[in-house]
């Protein structure tokens, strides 16, 4: 006997459904599936699988922050510190299409001067109040991704960049650049783990497991990506050098599968 698929999934249709309306402010009834909808004979189950290694790149943002009381003083203050920054960077071992420059800004920034007490009551009041003038000054903001292929240059890279004059920072994350082949063996095992769990169910009712009817690919937590770890046991630095630990990056798959009970 054959059912369409979209019935044994109608009730997260439903749930998802009502999830929407309520995110769009407004109200949906959905009328819940009949007992003829569910699709017999078959197993819906879900597996995880999770693929960890080591990182081989690594990505910080940093640059410089500038303030003066003329744009023109700190956009040229900016200006030579950054170029001093970029230097050392290249100097340091980071090719240019690994840099890029990620936040440009200038603003002005108002102060105020704290309150004038209050005159006395019987002060004489002939001079009407001026109003207070707001001083300030302007900040030039630039920051750049860099790219840091080599890992046990981290430390070292940064440290030149802040002896160059990079007084910012914005973190800095490990990744793997190719993740394919985690993501490959991350569904692999997901779908080794939603098999074994269907064999047991099935062995447990007294059947065996037929083919799949369908199967469909989830992420945890949206799409596979690398997720950055605890620091394990890499670690990268030098005498007197900033410190840095990679750790290690993990990518996890999702799926849902359907099985047909052989009876």
């Amino acid at each position: 006997m054959n059912f369409p698929l979209r019935s044994t999934l109608a009730p997260a249709l439903v749930a998802a459904s009502l999830a929407l309306g309520a995110g769009a402010g407004c109200t949906r009834v959905v009328p819940a599936p009949s007992s003829a909808q569910v699709m017999a004979d078959t197993i819906t189950v879900i597996g995880r699988g999770e693929v960890s290694r080591a990182p081989d790149i690594a990505q910080t943002t940093l640059g410089v922050e500038i303030t003066a009381a003329s744009v023109q003083d700190a956009t040229r203050l900016a200006n030579q510190r950054m170029n001093e920054v970029l230097a050392a960077l290249e100097k340091a071992g980071i090719d240019k299409s690994d840099i890029q420059t990620r936040h440009l800004n200038v603003g002005f920034e108002r102060t105020y001067p704290p309150p004038r007490p209050m005159p006395a009551p019987d002060a004489a009041t002939d001079a009407a109040p001026q109003p207070e003038r707001p001083a300030g000054f302007y900040r030039v903001t630039n920051m750049v991704e860099v790219k840091i292929r080599d890992l046990e240059k981290v430390g070292p890279v940064l440290d030149a960049a802040i002896g160059a004059g990079a007084n910012a920072a914005y973190g800095i994350s490990f990744s793997v650049e190719n993740p394919e082949t985690l993501e490959a063996e991350a569904r692999a095992k997901a779908v080794e783990q939603a098999r074994a769990q269907a064999e047991q169910l099935a062995k447990l009712a007294g059947h065996s497991l037929g083919e799949v009817v369908a199967m469909t690919a989830e992420f945890m937590g949206g799409p596979i990506r690398p997720m950055v770890m605890m620091a394990k046991e890499a670690s990268y630095a030098y005498d007197g050098g900033t410190p840095v630990s990679a750790g290690e990056v993990s990518v996890s798959a999702q799926v849902q599968v359907i099985y047909r009970i052989a009876r």
